[in-house]
């Protein structure tokens, strides 16, 4: 897999290149901090995956996103962001990323969404095209939250929301079926798949605010003061892929 990635920042270019050679079906052709000589190299290689991180220029980043949208190719644009504030989100989601992710990030993490974005054969992700749009919309709302991907509560939302998109009925029955199913999946029981999911959110609200939450899914959350609950994050979460998927606006 052909990637090249292209920073404002040299060192963070380089500490993300690192990460990726770990894997070994992962050839990094170019490292860059020049966005001119960034894209000269994606016009050269053609690479499966361009790894954009702005750190602090997010006007020019939506140039550049534009310029390589425009060149046509097949690849896949992965957008790596400093931090979760709204203006932040809202610059995400307007760059037309196939994938956006958040800093502090481990190599483990980098590889695996990277696999997981190119790769529509992994045996963790759907061979269905729809499942496949599904799971990555809802890790991008999850990630534009604030929840960190590191943290088990998250893996555990992901999945609580998946099983409602394919079945909303869970909706319903959350604590019945819901629930119990995730234990089951995950081997573990109910209580710590609510503690860990409730932890994730907590944390993502004291980082980002209530206001972070209030930028992606307003109409759950816009009467409330307090920390919302895991079924409220499912549902929001769940309705707000329902309709972003059927619009066709999550991806390109």
């Amino acid at each position: 897999m052909k990637i090249v990635i292209l920073s404002d920042n040299y060192a963070k270019a380089m500490t993300l290149k690192n990460m990726l050679i770990k894997e070994p079906s992962f050839q990094v052709l170019c490292c860059s901090d020049n966005s001119k000589e960034g894209l000269e190299s994606i016009r050269n290689y053609h690479p499966d995956v361009i790894i954009y991180a702005p750190c602090i220029k997010y006007d020019e980043g939506i140039n550049i996103i534009q310029e390589l949208k425009s060149m046509n190719y097949s690849c896949k644009v992965i957008l790596m962001m400093e931090n979760t504030l709204p203006a932040a989100v809202n610059l995400a989601l307007n760059f037309s990323a196939d994938y956006v992710m958040f800093y502090p990030l481990d190599s483990y993490a980098v590889i695996s969404y990277v696999k997981e974005l190119i790769n529509t054969n992994s045996t963790e992700v759907s061979t269905h095209d729809d499942n496949i749009e599904i799971t990555f919309a809802i890790q991008k709302t999850l990630n534009l939250l604030g929840i960190s991907q590191h943290l088990s509560g998250y893996k555990y939302l992901v999945q609580a929301v998946k099983l409602c998109c394919d079945n909303p009925e869970m909706l319903n029955y959350k604590t019945k079926f819901l629930y119990p199913e995730l234990g089951k999946i995950n081997n573990i029981n109910v209580a710590n798949i609510e503690r860990c999911m409730r932890n994730a959110i907590q944390k993502a609200w004291d980082n980002q605010g209530k206001e972070n939450f209030l930028s992606i899914i307003n109409p759950v959350f816009n009467k409330s003061t307090k920390r919302p609950t895991c079924s409220a994050v499912i549902e929001a979460v769940t309705a707000y892929v329902n309709e972003h998927t059927r619009k066709q606006s999550y991806f390109i």
